[in-house]
């Protein structure tokens, strides 16, 4: 599944990150496209449909929305993990059939193809600590972290509207959290949905014109 996950901004940036994500090679998408929104109705255009709520939940009730809708999709064999996109980011070049074609290790819960590390490295999924979460602003969550944060008595007690982040990091702690370098996306926004008063932007992003695809050719 593809969710993008959006709620009212004082600066809007869905029509963005969807015009994005159709130069991120969202014509060869396999699966289920939604667009979860929290308290209002955005204008959606196929081939996603609108999935919202009559009043505002919060960031962490919207998150568990997409959690329990992506395992009732696995539960029915329409898809093996969740990638998941705020609607502040933009993508490159083909990352979503790139996205597609990653190879996942075992016992990863993650892999967050927005990153704000900066390792000085060409290209690597490195591990990071489940404490160390870089934000959904865009997050390939697997089968297994989906179970297991719609599982987890901790989430089901969740207390508060937002730390939809956290949710990931407790629901999926026994399991790894990767990220991506380069950064296949950008964060553009300028409200921070966890708070931050400092906006992350990567590092490593190399421009919505790079072909992500370019980093599966061989090495000379």
């Amino acid at each position: 599944m593809l969710a993008v996950q959006t709620a009212p901004r004082p600066q809007p940036t869905l029509a963005a990150t969807l015009a994005s994500l159709h130069r991120a090679g969202l014509d060869q998408w396999t699966g289920p496209m939604v667009v979860f929104a929290d308290g209002y109705a955005p204008a959606v255009d196929p081939p996603f449909r609108l999935d919202t709520t009559p009043t505002k939940l919060g960031n962490a009730r919207t998150y568990l929305r997409i959690i329990h809708a992506a395992v009732a999709e696995i539960a029915e064999d329409r898809l093996d993990g969740l990638l998941l996109v705020e609607d502040d980011v933009v993508l490159c070049k083909n990352a979503l059939p790139y996205v597609q074609r990653l190879a996942v290790p075992e016992r990863t819960a993650s892999i967050a193809i927005y990153s704000p590390i900066d390792p000085k490295l060409d290209k690597a999924l490195l591990k990071m600590s489940s404490t160390f979460w870089s934000g959904n602003c865009a997050v390939l969550l697997t089968a297994a972290a989906l179970a297991a944060i719609a599982a987890s008595p901790v989430v089901a007690a969740w207390p508060r509207t937002n730390g939809a982040d956290e949710i990931a990091a407790y629901g999926a702690n026994t399991m790894n959290f990767l990220h991506h370098v380069p950064s296949l996306a950008q964060h553009i926004g300028d409200v921070s949905s966890m708070g931050h008063g400092r906006i992350r932007r990567s590092p490593t992003f190399r421009g919505e014109e790079f072909d992500a695809m370019s980093l599966w050719a061989p090495s000379p």
